[in-house]
């Protein structure tokens, strides 16, 4: 008989702990659509269509001011674009600016991330504003690279050191302390 009280006790106990609190429902809006809807819409898409139409999504969503659950919407819709875009082969690997294209798409994916997380934990207007401004830019910025076209991987920091006098490196850092 005491053992079936200690199980009732402890199975109550487990299934209490194991509910959701009720004050914890829908704390921060909507759930964002799962990148995987976007796939069948973008996948034949090329990078720098995928790039516009996210600039497409911040644009209206900025129109719309962030109010609104259709604001919201596309600002999901572009960072689960942002997740697809290295499924498209870019069309070079390094940019003008001797940047790799494959570190700046990880770095607006991030952005976008950064955007959505902002917006679901509802921190002021400006906050997200001001960075969903900077993504639109970053995307404007590396659209005109890539129409710029590429060029050829830079030098590599061994082969610049390699150039240089043993020695040139150790008198130009000044006398040892």
């Amino acid at each position: 008989m005491q053992l079936n009280r200690s199980m009732i006790c402890l199975a109550v106990l487990l299934s209490a702990g194991c509910r959701r609190p009720s004050d914890d429902d829908d704390v921060a809006g909507p759930v964002p659509p799962p990148a995987a809807e976007m796939a069948a819409a973008t996948e034949k898409l090329s990078l720098d269509q995928k790039l516009a139409l996210m600039e497409g999504e911040l644009d209206a969503a900025l129109k719309e001011n962030l109010k609104g659950s259709s604001a919201l919407i596309r600002v999901f819709r572009a960072e689960a674009i942002s997740d697809r875009l290295l499924e498209a082969p870019p069309p070079f690997t390094w940019l003008r600016d001797a940047y790799a294209t494959e570190t700046r798409l990880r770095q607006i994916q991030a952005l976008a991330d950064r955007c959505v997380a902002e917006l679901r934990r509802q921190e002021p207007d400006n906050t997200a504003r001001a960075d969903i401004t900077e993504l639109q830019r970053q995307i404007a910025h590396l659209r005109s690279e890539l129409a710029a076209g590429g060029s050829t991987r830079p030098a590599s920091l061994d082969s610049l050191m390699a150039g240089l006098a043993a020695d040139s490196t150790a008198a130009d850092a000044g006398p040892a302390d």
